[in-house]
């Protein structure tokens, strides 16, 4: 559960914006904050609150690019943060990204079109910490289910860093780009490249993006063999979305160091 609300933080103080597709990816996190209010911007949720000492704000933005979007251009209009830190589990398009390892992207690429770069300062500072690499974050417009689709999407990568794939990323890093907001992406991976989700879960996003819990009910219901598989694809999402928040809160409390 959320932390109950603390006495208001100051209106000026400078908030870092943390932001992720679905509620998963951000409920370790949120569990750490002293939490001053929540706020919804259309399908978007904000939490205000802190870390430690850190103003935060941490975005549930919704799934798939546009979704994602909307969200950060809402928060950002609302309330200009400092920064803004992306999280979320991704799939691995590089056979040496083993399940839950931790990729800080140096770049974000949207598809096969060039990247963006991220924030330089806090990537430096997210490669000390222990188990965190660099890489690169690509964004797709669907979601890649199987082995054989980020097989392909990878071959597209040969000799980058290690590379992960997710759906938001570089739209959330053109959102902060026009806000002139420094970012850095950090991604969990969830599903190795050599690895088929349990199901097609591209199968199950609606007009928006969002995936229908419904629809994956339905196919789970279809395919009653892969129900375990599912249910082990959530338990691995939890402990990615720890090391995530782990991986965050060292990185916004060293920001609150150099302050």
């Amino acid at each position: 559960m959320i932390a109950l609300p603390q006495p208001s933080l100051d209106p000026r103080a400078p908030r870092i914006a943390v932001l992720a597709a679905m509620d998963q990816e951000l409920r370790p996190l949120a569990r750490r904050l002293a939490v001053e209010r929540v706020e919804q911007l259309g399908s978007c949720r904000v939490i205000l609150g802190r870390l430690g000492r850190t103003p935060l704000l941490v975005v549930r933005t919704g799934e798939g690019r546009r979704l994602a979007a909307a969200g950060a251009t809402a928060t950002f209009e609302r309330h200009r943060p400092a920064r803004a830190l992306v999280l979320g589990v991704a799939g691995a398009l590089s056979p040496a990204l083993p399940r839950e390892a931790i990729v800080a992207a140096r770049c974000v690429r949207d598809g096969e079109r060039d990247g963006a770069s991220t924030d330089t300062a806090w990537l430096e500072r997210a490669l000390r910490v222990p188990g965190v690499r660099a890489g690169v974050a690509v964004s797709t417009a669907r979601i890649l289910h199987s082995a054989a689709e980020k097989t392909r999407a990878g071959r597209e990568l040969s000799g980058e860093e290690p590379a992960t794939v997710d759906l938001e990323s570089a739209a959330l890093v053109e959102v902060a780009a026009r806000f002139g907001i420094p970012c850095l992406v950090l991604r969990a991976v969830c599903d190795a490249a050599d690895e088929d989700l349990p199901l097609d879960f591209e199968r199950c996003r609606d007009a928006s993006g969002a995936i229908r819990r419904l629809a994956v009910l339905r196919q789970a219901l279809a395919h009653p063999g892969r129900v375990p598989e599912l249910w082990r694809l959530g338990r691995r999402v939890a402990r990615c979305a720890e090391r995530l928040a782990d991986v965050a809160q060292h990185l916004l409390e060293h920001e609150e160091e150099t302050r």
